[in-house]
């Protein structure tokens, strides 16, 4: 029993000490935890204050690219570049634009942020050819922010931006030596620095001690899901693309569906889509259909409503008044006091005034590579009425062939053969014409068609009707003389030129009145324009109106009395044409600019009808030509596009939107009234409504984030 009673104690004193030495074990490795706790602990909290440091520096950088945002929605233009510093203040923010800078203050819990950008490059003011900002230096240049904004979203090309240094190199003479990026065409660069640190008072203006940065450079578009509705054509009459056995591709940026959309018929060729439908509300005619579906669109949503209030208008720059402007081949140009459609059809021509152009347009040439002639205007333009004139017309002098004057293009134009016979004939000098009123008057049908008028000679016997701007070149048609022998210089050119000028038919009316003339007789009744399209003058395709404008922004031409015609190629770079009547474009295409193969960067709006003829009169033949747009075309009527027939092959590709409203926008489209036809072998209609910004006053305007770095 005792050895049991010993053994017993013993067992219960071994268990004391193995919890002992347990606890005593425990206790050490607890010890040793809370000493390496207490030793790492100042570097976790100076590592939790970074984070939230850092979370406060980018929460800053990320206000600042709100406030660009919500400022460029409705300002496309935007850049903080007024002279005058303007505040902004609201509970816990503060934010001050001015000289291409912008700072802001916002209260982030119990402390202050700060964010910062600038579009102001420091280097001296515009300075041609360095890519200058187009701003003057700041009052006072920041020395500790290299890396720079740039807002290219109406530019047309790209821009190099600068990398700016610190400290005294902040501010450069430039150019500048070096290129931090690549600004692309039609796109957004910022540099937004946000920080934080501590501040001394509840309204900062300084950090003191140590400050945290964070830097974001974010690359931005116009975004896709712009406040439109997603049709590449809405047209409220019936919308008919004659293809000619070609395709049509429809298509849109961001995988949208890109609808074809009309209150009334819809007969379109062959489609070929990815991204398509079709909508119509009257009879549905198509060709071959891939990847489309069709459906009725006589629904109660209507078409996007652009009214004339929202559309740009010209800011200051320069006035012309309305009339024809005339581009020479002698490097003039010539002011009619006309609307175009008097001043082709005037009988006998009227003559013009010498325009000496005002500055901010500049005509150059003859230019050794195409197009010969380049009018420059670098500010937006206002055409004034004059008197009764309210049209704005430019052409070369000779002409500008509308594929209508060739009474349904056909492939192959009548040939002029006999027409040159004729003339080489008459050069040989005949005087048997039956002398007779109608035969005088036959000849001034034709001599009336040139665009240099006519004088009397000094014996006041003859009529000279001159065939060149200098005058050296002429027919005469005698007055008094018992026969109305033509007197002309020997050279069948002169003559020619007359009778291409002024058409086959009043050609062949002359040859009546000339008994012994055996030769061809012109049998066709087709016309040739009544404008001079001699092969001494300029053609469209030798003409071209570069609306460069100043700075990112693109340029208005608007003309709030009449209607617009440009008889010419055109570089818009962004830029609008406003007109309260109509819009023609006549002879463009993208072959013949200074830059072919480039897209024409142009928005179009027009309270009556867009017309667009990318025909070409050749010297015995007329065909058409390729047209590229970038841009939205809107009309209040209807929309003509020619580019093609059965005898081409050209296409018309769109980039943007195009709207026939069919009436007013302020009010419902009219179902029926606003028709759109477009002639093209082939062509390619991208949905795209971000060119909007280029065409309206105001937004708002929303985007989307192409890139994104934080450093």
């Amino acid at each position: 029993m005792l050895m049991v009673k010993y053994y017993q104690m013993f067992r219960k004193n071994q268990k004391r000490a193995i919890l002992l030495i347990s606890v005593l074990f425990i206790s050490v490795v607890v010890l040793i935890f809370v000493q390496a706790s207490f030793a790492l602990a100042p570097g976790a909290l100076s590592r939790t204050q970074n984070d939230v440091e850092r979370g406060a520096a980018e929460r800053a950088a990320q206000s600042g690219l709100d406030w660009v945002r919500s400022r460029l929605s409705s300002d496309p233009t935007w850049c903080a570049n007024q002279t005058t510093v303007q505040t902004y203040e609201a509970p816990g923010l503060r934010v001050s634009e001015g000289h291409g800078q912008v700072l802001g203050w916002l209260r982030d819990g119990e402390n202050w942020s700060r964010f910062r950008l600038r579009f102001n490059y420091q280097d001296g003011g515009p300075v041609a050819g360095s890519g200058s900002d187009d701003m003057a230096d700041p009052p006072t240049a920041w020395t500790d922010m290299p890396y720079l904004s740039c807002n290219n979203l109406q530019g047309a090309s790209q821009r190099n931006l600068p990398l700016a240094g610190e400290g005294s190199q902040s501010v450069h003479s430039g150019p500048w030596p070096n290129t931090q990026l690549v600004v692309p065409p039609a796109t957004l660069l910022l540099s937004i620095e946000g920080a934080t640190g501590r501040t001394s008072s509840e309204n900062p203006d300084q950090f003191y001690g140590t400050v945290h940065r964070r830097t974001v450079q974010a690359l931005l578009k116009f975004g896709s899901n712009q406040p439109v509705t997603d049709s590449a054509i809405s047209s409220s009459g019936n919308l008919d693309i004659d293809l000619f056995g070609g395709t049509l591709q429809l298509d849109s940026l961001g995988g949208q569906t890109a609808r074809l959309r009309s209150k009334d018929g819809l007969s379109v060729g062959a489609v070929n889509s990815t991204h398509g439908e079709l909508r119509a509300a009257g009879t549905m005619s198509t060709g071959a259909l891939t990847n489309v579906t069709t459906g009725t669109d006589h629904g109660p949503d209507g078409f996007y409503k652009i009214p004339l209030s929202k559309v740009r208008t010209p800011a200051g720059g320069l006035t012309l008044p309305a009339g024809t402007y005339v581009v020479t081949a002698t490097n003039t140009v010539m002011y009619y006091p006309m609307n175009y459609s008097d001043f082709v059809n005037a009988s006998p021509p009227p003559t013009g005034t010498p325009v000496t152009l005002p500055s901010g347009m500049e005509l150059n040439g003859p230019n050794p590579t195409a197009p010969k002639f380049r009018l420059t205007v670098s500010q937006d333009l206002a055409i004034n009425a004059a008197g009764a004139v309210t049209d704005f017309a430019l052409i070369p002098d000779g002409g500008a062939a509308q594929s209508t004057d060739y009474g349904g293009l056909p492939a192959t134009p009548p040939s002029l053969s006999p027409v040159k016979e004729f003339a080489n004939w008459l050069t040989t000098g005949p005087t048997d014409i039956a002398p007779s009123t109608a035969a005088k008057n036959a000849w001034l049908e034709v001599l009336n068609q040139l665009p240099y008028g006519s004088s009397i000679s000094a014996d006041n016997n003859y009529y000279n009707y001159w065939l060149s701007a200098d005058h050296t070149d002429h027919v005469a048609l005698p007055i008094s003389s018992p026969y109305l022998a033509i007197l002309t210089n020997t050279d069948t050119q002169p003559m020619l030129t007359a009778f291409l000028q002024a058409g086959v038919t009043r050609t062949a009316a002359l040859i009546p009145f000339y008994p012994t003339y055996t030769g061809a007789v012109p049998e066709s009744t087709e016309e040739s324009p009544t404008v001079p399209t001699g092969p001494s003058k300029l053609k469209p395709s030798d003409l071209e109106l570069n609306l460069q404008g100043s700075g990112s922004s693109g340029l208005t031409l608007g003309n709030n009395h009449g209607s617009i015609t440009l008889g010419s190629q055109v570089q818009g770079h962004g830029a609008a044409l406003v007109s309260s009547k109509d819009i023609s474009l006549i002879g463009t295409s993208s072959e013949f600019t200074s830059t072919p193969g480039e897209a024409l960067g142009l928005n179009l709006y027009a309270q009556g009808t867009i017309n667009i003829d990318a025909f070409k009169l050749d010297a015995d033949s007329g065909t058409f030509r390729n047209i590229t747009m970038k841009g939205i075309l809107y009309a209040w009527q209807g929309v003509n596009i020619f580019a093609g027939n059965s005898g081409s092959n050209s296409r018309f590709d769109l980039t943007g939107e195009m709207v026939a409203y069919g009436g007013d926008p302020t009010g419902p489209p009219v179902p029926g009234v606003a028709k759109t036809t477009i002639h093209a072998n082939n062509s390619t209609i991208i949905f795209d409504p971000s060119y909007v910004a280029n065409l309206l006053e105001s937004g708002p305007f929303s985007f989307q984030i192409l890139a994104w770095h934080e450093f």
